[in-house]
């Protein structure tokens, strides 16, 4: 369980540095993950200006961009997180076997199947998506195929 209860021990100081320091490098690297996007952004405003392939570029971006954010840094966090940091302390306490590799064995092949058929899914629906993202761009076809080169990427 999550919450100790009175017969078990609180987690120990070292873990919860442990934790904490977990935690401010994650944090961190979101930040400098957001930092580096607007860099991404700045540039290719300054090098390609505005423009129906820029446009193109921008909307099959904001798919991934928008999916890692929401999957990855927000859904998958908060759900493994806590999940990885009980196979840490179990595996810590000395619990057989690794819980850590049990769970990463548990978790990984759905994930990446979920990823998959989450990518297969846009790449079907890039030209709805598309329309919906940036309804009356010059260019939608290409938007498309730009929307379909990142899902196969992501």
């Amino acid at each position: 369980p999550l919450i100790p209860s009175p017969t078990q021990e609180s987690p120990a100081p070292e873990s919860r540095r442990f934790l904490a320091k977990a935690a401010l490098i994650t944090a961190a690297l979101s930040v400098t993950g957001s930092l580096l996007g607007l860099a991404r952004d700045q540039s290719l405003a300054r090098l390609f200006g505005a423009g129906s392939e820029t446009d193109a570029f921008l909307v099959a971006w904001t798919i991934p961009e928008f999916a890692a954010t929401l999957l990855i840094e927000d859904g998958l966090a908060f759900a493994l997180i806590p999940a990885f940091s009980m196979a840490l302390a179990r595996r810590a306490q000395g619990a057989p076997g690794d819980p850590v590799r049990t769970l990463v064995k548990a978790t990984l092949p759905r994930l990446a199947l979920a990823f998959i058929a989450v990518s297969a899914l846009f790449i079907a629906a890039a030209p709805y998506l598309v329309e919906a993202l940036a309804p009356g761009l010059p260019n939608p076809a290409l938007a498309v195929s730009c929307t379909r080169i990142t899902a196969r990427a992501g």
